[in-house]
C-alpha cells in the first residue's frame, strides 16, 4: 500500500486495512466496492446560532414540510442547526442575508430555545445517500460513511457507524487472541454478516422518515400528525423509537 503524507510518497504493509474516509471514499473505490446511489433533492443548511435561553444539553429535531429543522447542543448559550430543505427552497435560504435567514429559521423551528441573537456562517450540503454493495474485500473493511451515508433525519448515521466500528473491532480482537490473521476471510465475513440486519433497517427506516416527513399537505400530512401525536402520549412507543434511534438493536435482529 502507498500512502501520500508531508514527507511525499511510502510504502506500508498490513494485514488489515479499514476505510474510514467519508462519503466519497477513494479508499472505498481503490478496493473496487462499488455503491448505489440517492438523491433526495434535498439541501442541508448547517451553522451555528447564539440562544436566548439554555439548551440544558437536550438536541431537538422537528419535521416541518419538506424537511426537518435540528438544534444541537454546543458549549454555552449555542447550538449547531441543520435546516434540511427541498434543494430548491434552500439556494434562497443560503443567500439571504443574516437577519432573514434567521428569522426564517426562527419560524421553521420555534421559541422553544427562544430568540435567536446570532449566526455564524452558514454552509449548504447537497443530500444523497451512498451506499456500498459489501462491506469487505480482500484484508479490507469499511465502516461509518465509507460504508454508508445516509440522512440526517433521526440522526442514525454516527450511530451506525460506531456500530460498524464496535463489531469489527471484536471481531479484529477475537481473532487476535486466537492466534489468527485479523485481515483473513472469515473474521471479515463475520463482520458484513454481523452489521447487514442493522445497517439495512436503519438505512430502510432513514429512507421511510425522508418519504414520510419530506410529503408536505394533503392527508399525508394529517396522517403524520396523528401518528406523532399517538407516539407523544405513548410512553412505551416513545421508549422503544428512542432505544432504536440510540442503536439498542441486537445484531441479527430485524
Amino acid at each position: 500500500l502507498e500512502v501520500h503524507g508531508g514527507q511525499g510518497p511510502e510504502s506500508i504493509s498490513t494485514t488489515l486495512l479499514v476505510a474510514a474516509d467519508g462519503t466519497e471514499s477513494q479508499t472505498r473505490e481503490h478496493a473496487g466496492i462499488a455503491v448505489t446511489r440517492r438523491d433526495y433533492a434535498q439541501t442541508a443548511i448547517v451553522g451555528s446560532v447564539a440562544l436566548d435561553r439554555e439548551h440544558e444539553g437536550r438536541a431537538y429535531e422537528r419535521f416541518v414540510d419538506g424537511g426537518l429543522v435540528a438544534m444541537l447542543p454546543l458549549a454555552g448559550r449555542t447550538a449547531g442547526f441543520v435546516w434540511v430543505q427541498a434543494t430548491a427552497a434552500a439556494a434562497f435560504a443560503v443567500t439571504v442575508d443574516d437577519a432573514a435567514f434567521l428569522s426564517g429559521l426562527q419560524q421553521a423551528f420555534g421559541w422553544r430555545l427562544g430568540a435567536f441573537r446570532r449566526i455564524g456562517r452558514r454552509q449548504a450540503w447537497p443530500l444523497h445517500a451512498v451506499t456500498a454493495k459489501t462491506l469487505v474485500a480482500a484484508r479490507f473493511a469499511l465502516v461509518g460513511n465509507a460504508a454508508q451515508t445516509v440522512h440526517p433525519v433521526g440522526a442514525q448515521g454516527f450511530n451506525l457507524g460506531l456500530r460498524d466500528a464496535v463489531s469489527l473491532a471484536e471481531e479484529v480482537i477475537a481473532a487476535h487472541a486466537a492466534g489468527l490473521d485479523a485481515g483473513r476471510t472469515d473474521t471479515l465475513r463475520r463482520y458484513q454478516q454481523r452489521r447487514m440486519r442493522d445497517r439495512n433497517a436503519t438505512l430502510a427506516t432513514s429512507d421511510t422518515l425522508v418519504d414520510l416527513f419530506g410529503a408536505s399537505g394533503g392527508l399525508l400530512g394529517v396522517a403524520r400528525s396523528v401518528a406523532m401525536a399517538i407516539a407523544e402520549r405513548s410512553p412505551p412507543i416513545k421508549r422503544g423509537l428512542a432505544s432504536r434511534g440510540m442503536g439498542y438493536r441486537p445484531e441479527g435482529s430485524p
